[in-house]
């Protein structure tokens, strides 16, 4: 579900969304946390907060790599949010095909996908969302 933007010009960011899904290379499990943002246009619309995570739980629900994954997430949130001025996921794992593998045990694995607004940094878009990122780790602990 969607409404209509009522004036909002800001960033929605969301962070640390939980991430649990398989690698389709090995079936082994993908384990980390998203973090997304979008702008909404003007004449756009907006997405609830839980949508964020919804999209994110439905994306990782099914085997693939994580560069798929990130994208995914990016698509949908894109499409849901119509008329947006841009989004931008990140996705932090550590795959278990690596450690049980007897590769780089603590390896993590990063990914982004941005558009718009934050594919050329416009405003410092991009920055701004990396900063959120950070800032909200400390809430996290």
């Amino acid at each position: 579900t969607s409404f209509p933007n009522e004036g909002y010009r800001g960033m929605v960011v969301q962070t640390f969304i939980p991430v649990k899904s398989l690698c389709s290379h090995h079936n082994l499990p993908i384990v980390g946390y998203a973090h997304v943002a979008y702008i909404p246009g003007e004449n756009g619309s907006v997405i609830g907060l839980s949508k964020l995570n919804r999209i994110t739980e439905f994306i990782s629900n099914r085997p693939q790599l994580q560069e798929a994954l990130t994208q995914g997430i990016h698509n949908m949130i894109s499409d849901k949010c119509t008329g947006n001025l841009g989004v931008a996921v990140s996705v932090h794992a550590k795959h278990f095909c690596t450690c049980h593998r007897g590769v780089h045990h603590d390896s993590v694995m990063s990914t982004m996908s941005v558009s718009g607004v934050f594919y050329d940094n416009s405003g410092g878009c991009k920055d701004e969302f990396l900063e959120h990122i950070k800032l909200n780790q400390t809430l996290k602990h």
